[in-house]
């Protein structure tokens, strides 16, 4: 059975959904594609450094919003109590 890709304007490459199922893939996830000697395609997930940054950028952004928040009702909270 053939499944057919796609390659877009932009260099982006769809991937078959029974494909990205199989693969685990999830939108925006890297992967490494390679041709072993026969011919045949490997499609690999890939966990590199730039990828796992990405995700400490996240985490870090959303601790800072915590963070933020925090300070922001405290202070809210602080002005409430000084009011009465």
């Amino acid at each position: 059975m053939a499944i057919l890709s796609a390659v877009e304007k932009d260099g982006t490459i769809t991937i078959p959904k029974s494909i990205r199922e199989k693969a685990h893939l999830e939108r925006g996830e890297r992967i490494e594609i390679d041709m072993d000697e026969a011919g045949h395609v490997i499609i690999k997930r890939v966990d590199d450094v730039k990828t796992v940054r990405g995700a400490w950028k996240e985490k870090e952004e959303i601790v800072e919003a915590i963070d933020s928040l925090k300070r922001y009702w405290n202070a809210w909270k602080n002005k409430k109590y000084l009011a009465f």
